[in-house]
């Protein structure tokens, strides 16, 4: 496993708040939902979150409890 691949972003609740509602607002127009790449368009043009790679994402969460999602279609890896 590639340890600066990318994990994915960390941001506020109140900055996942806002990109989702952003989110919801941009499929409502457009009628269809937003592929995964455009998501992250959007993130990345809201400015919001930091991009992590997997082993910024190991030192952080190093001794915390925490619950982690995973899209239903990321591939199977060592974990």
């Amino acid at each position: 496993m590639d340890k600066l691949s990318r994990a994915g972003y960390m941001m506020t609740i109140d900055d996942a708040i806002a990109f989702w509602t952003r989110r919801r607002e941009a499929e409502a127009a457009l009628g269809e939902k937003l592929t995964r790449e455009e998501s992250e368009k959007l993130l990345q043009s809201m400015k919001l979150g930091k991009e992590l790679t997997l082993e910024d994402l190991r030192e952080i969460m190093a001794s915390k409890k925490v619950l982690i999602v995973k899209d239903k279609n990321a591939p199977k890896g060592d974990e």
